[in-house]
């Protein structure tokens, strides 16, 4: 049982890399689907446009479309403990991605968007204070 999770715990990198590659596959076939999509939209907004599917559904279900790049964040902050091994580093990218994100969201005007970046900011705030409180104990 340990060989198999040593295994998965190896390449947890290179699966999260393939589930993101599926997801952008996904939205490009979706987004070339649709009726109203053009060539040059693609070519001119290839993000917004194969990203547009996944974010017209978070804003049918939350009625904000921005949450979905929360889906993203943790999964390189996932990657990033994987290869890194300490809380530091993950803990250092959520404090930093979610706080631009966040005041981002806020000079946009995107209302509601911006307290689930200030979370998952304090969230990185809270695991760097708790490692260097515990690294004094040791």
């Amino acid at each position: 049982m340990l060989k198999i999770g040593a295994k998965l715990y190896d390449h947890l990198p290179s699966f999260i890399f393939t589930l993101f590659l599926i997801i952008f596959i996904l939205g490009l076939i979706s987004a070339t689907v649709k009726a109203e999509l053009n060539g040059t939209q693609l070519i001119e907004e290839p993000v917004n446009t194969t990203l547009d599917p996944f974010m017209s559904f978070f804003e049918t279900v939350t009625g904000n479309g921005m949450n979905f790049w929360l889906i993203p964040l943790i999964g390189i902050t996932v990657g990033l403990y994987a290869n890194s091994d300490d809380i530091l580093i993950p803990c250092m990218f959520m404090l930093g991605s979610g706080g631009l994100l966040a005041s981002g969201q806020i000079f946009a005007g995107v209302p509601g968007t911006p307290y689930l970046f200030i979370i998952f900011s304090a969230i990185g705030f809270t695991g760097i204070f708790t490692d260097l409180y515990l690294s004094n104990k040791r």
